[in-house]
This record gives structure tokens, sequence and C-alpha cells, in this order.
């Protein structure tokens, strides 16, 4: 495909570059430039409502797969091109908080309706794409500020769509963040666990005062 071909023709750009070392800087500005260009574009596009937040953010993944094959293939995976891929996302995306609240919505939508009847291998790709955004962001608290509000939403209403897939994400954030940072998200499991248990023991008392 057009992609292939663009990237196997940057790729013998970039053997006849490292035959000068000092070339490949104009390579890796590049890509830098051409990342941040990209993603101001979905930026601008989020903040005139042109895309809706969890549009914003499939364009943000799709983009990193774009890229992370062309660092990983045309430029042989190297060091220095990984930092400044990196860098340029996290430049982009830090702008302010709305990546964050945009990533928070895309993975409410996910685990609402995106994720339901998926299996394990499914649900483990679509929640690491999201972690490697999540690891772009400066402030990770926003996220789980705006996560939590989800959350409560979604469990108070009853609208998650596998508790699996729910657990997986938190999972995945104490790995990243430690157990701090998850904390008040596993409390919140534990309460409506313990909300439900009484709610089941309380019909049990009532249809056994019923039968009696």
């Amino acid at each position: 495909d057009a992609l292939s071909e663009r990237i196997a023709d940057l790729a013998s750009m970039y053997d006849l570059f490292s035959r000068v070392p000092s070339s490949v800087n104009h390579l890796r500005d590049a890509l830098s430039e051409r990342i941040r260009l990209d993603g101001r574009s979905l930026v601008r596009d989020q903040e005139t409502n042109v895309a809706p937040p969890a549009a914003f953010v499939k364009g943000v993944l799709d983009m990193r797969e774009r890229f992370a094959a062309v660092v990983s293939d045309a430029m042989r995976g190297e060091k220095k091109a990984q930092k400044r891929m990196r860098e340029a996302f996290e430049d982009f995306l830090n702008a302010d908080a709305r990546a964050a609240n945009c990533l928070a919505v895309y993975v409410d939508e996910l685990l609402r309706v995106g994720l339901r009847g998926a299996d394990e291998r499914k649900v483990g790709r679509e929640l690491d794409r999201v972690i490697v955004i999540f690891r772009y962001l400066a402030d990770k608290d926003v996220f789980e500020a705006y996560y939590k509000n989800h959350l409560a939403k979604r469990l108070l209403g009853n609208k998650s769509g596998s508790e699996e897939a729910e657990r997986a994400m938190v999972s995945l954030l104490k790995a990243e963040c430690g157990y701090q940072f998850t904390s008040k998200l596993e409390g919140m499991f534990n309460d409506m666990r313990i909300s439900k248990e009484t709610a089941e023991k309380y019909r049990a008392h009532k249809k056994g005062l019923v039968n009696a």
C-alpha cells in the first residue's frame, strides 16, 4: 500500500543519511515537526468542535501507529528518533487539559459500548493503545479526576459493558502510576460490591418475612 511504499522510501533515505551521522538530525527534525503539525491540526478540530472527543483520540491513536511504524521500520527503531517522537506527542497533547478530558471520554465510550462482548485479547489490545497515549500526559491527575467521574456514572447507572474490562483498565493505570493513583477507583468498585450485597441480603430477608 501507499504507506508501506513511503516507509520503504524513507528507509532508503535514512540508510543514505546514516553514512553521515550528523545529517540524520534533519530526518529527526522533519519527523518531530510533522507530528507537531498533525497534532495541532487535531487539537484545532477539537477546539472548533469539528471533531468530538472520541474522534480526537482516534486521530491521535492513528497518528501514533503511523509514526511508530516510521520510527521502527524506516528509522530502524533508533532511540533518538523514538525520543523525538515521544517529545513531539507530549508537546501538542499537553498544551492544555483538553487531551486528558478527551482520553477519559474515549475510555468511557470504550467501556460502555466499544468493548461490550469483546474477547480478552481485543480488550487488552484496545486498553494498551489507550495507555500509550496516557503515558504522554504530563498531568495524569487531571485524567484521573475525569476518569473517576465517568466511572462513577457507569457504576451507578449500571452502564458498564464489562466488569473485566473495567478492572483491567484500573490494573493498567495501577501498573503505570502505583496504588495511590488507583486507590479511589478501586474503592468505588468495593463500595458498589458492598451496596449490591446489602441490597441482595435485604431482598432475601424481605422474602423470608413474606414466606414466614
